[in-house]
C-alpha cells in the first residue's frame, strides 16, 4: 500500500513536470511569434516611412527640374528621319514671306501701320530666341547655321559648341544645358520651337507631282505632339518664372489648333486646292504666343 502511495506521488510529480515543459514550450513559441511579429512591423513601418520619403522626394525633383526624370530625348518629338529631301522640292506658301527665306518666329516683316509697339522685355526676347533655336535645328535652310549661332549667345550661351557629334546631339546638349541649370521653360521653348520647326519642314518640301508633302512623316509628326504635351506639362510643374509657364500654357493651346486644323485638312480636303496650307499658316501663328 505505501509502495502504491510512492507510486501515485511519483506519477504526478512526472504529469506535473510534462505539463510544466509544455507549457513553457508554448511560451517560447509566443514569445518567439511576438518577436517575428515586432520585427515585421517595425520593417513594414520602416518601409511605409522610406516609400514616403522616395515619394517627396520625388515630388521636390519633379519641381525643380527634370535633371533627374526623363531626359528630353525619351520624350521622342522627332521624326524628320524617315523624310527623303531628294523626292520632294521646297515650296515657298502659306505663311512665308517670300523673299526666298524662312520666315522665323518673331523675325515677322514691321507693319507700317501698327504705330509703334511696346518695347518687348527681357524674358519675351528670350522665350523667342528660344523657340526660334529649336527652329533652326530643325530647319534645312541655308541660313539656318547662322540663325543657331546668333541665337545660341542669348538661350544658352555656356553650352559646348564642338562636343557633339551630330547636330541631332548638338540640340540635346543645349535642351540638357537648360534643364541642368533649372531653366525648364527655356527648354521646353527649345523643344516647342523643334518640333514645330519640323512640322514646317515637311510642309515646304513637296512632290513635284502630287504638290503634298511626305504625309507619311507628316501623320507620325503629328502622333508626336501628345509627347511635346507631356514635356510641357512637366515644363509649367517645374518652372519658376511666372511668364514663362503662362506662355507655355499658351503654346500648349497653340499646339491643340494645330493638331485640329490637321485633322480638318485631311476632312475638307477636295480635288482642287492645296490641301495643307491652312496647316502651314496655322505653325507659323504658333509664334503669337511670344508678343
Amino acid at each position: 500500500m505505501e509502495n502504491t502511495n510512492k507510486d501515485d506521488k511519483k506519477d504526478s510529480i512526472r504529469i506535473k513536470k510534462k505539463h510544466v515543459k509544455i507549457a513553457l514550450a508554448v511560451l517560447a513559441v509566443a514569445v518567439l511569434l511576438f518577436v517575428v511579429w515586432a520585427v515585421m512591423e517595425k520593417n513594414a513601418a520602416k518601409s511605409q516611412y522610406e516609400s514616403a520619403e522616395m515619394a517627396m522626394a520625388s515630388a521636390n525633383n519633379a519641381r525643380g527640374h527634370h535633371k533627374h526624370g526623363k531626359h528630353a530625348r525619351e520624350y521622342e518629338v522627332k521624326f524628320l528621319d524617315s523624310m527623303d529631301v531628294n523626292k520632294v522640292r521646297m515650296v515657298r506658301a502659306g505663311g512665308n514671306n517670300g523673299d526666298g527665306n524662312r520666315h522665323w518666329a518673331g523675325n515677322g516683316a514691321p507693319n507700317p501701320n501698327a504705330g509703334n509697339p511696346p518695347e518687348p522685355s527681357a524674358v519675351n526676347n528670350r522665350m523667342g530666341a528660344a523657340y526660334r533655336l529649336g527652329m533652326a535645328f530643325a530647319s534645312v535652310d541655308d541660313d539656318a547655321a547662322a540663325q543657331r549661332e546668333r541665337l545660341l549667345g542669348m538661350v544658352v550661351p555656356s553650352v559646348e559648341r564642338n562636343n557633339a557629334d551630330s547636330l541631332e546631339q548638338f540640340f540635346y546638349d543645349c535642351v540638357s544645358r537648360a534643364e541642368s541649370d533649372g531653366e525648364n521653360g527655356i527648354a521646353a521653348l527649345m523643344m516647342s520651337g523643334y518640333y514645330f520647326g519640323s512640322l514646317s519642314t515637311v510642309l515646304e518640301y513637296v512632290d513635284e507631282e502630287t504638290q503634298l508633302p511626305d504625309e507619311k512623316t507628316l501623320a507620325a509628326g503629328i502622333k508626336k505632339m501628345d509627347n511635346l504635351r507631356e514635356y510641357l506639362n512637366n515644363a509649367i510643374t517645374a518652372e519658376k518664372e511666372v511668364k514663362i509657364a503662362m506662355t507655355i500654357q499658351r503654346l500648349e493651346v497653340a499646339a491643340d489648333s494645330v493638331q485640329a486644323t490637321y485633322y480638318n485638312c485631311q476632312a475638307d480636303y477636295g480635288e482642287n486646292g492645296p490641301k495643307y496650307d491652312k496647316l502651314l499658316s496655322s505653325i507659323k501663328t504658333v509664334e503669337d504666343v511670344f508678343k
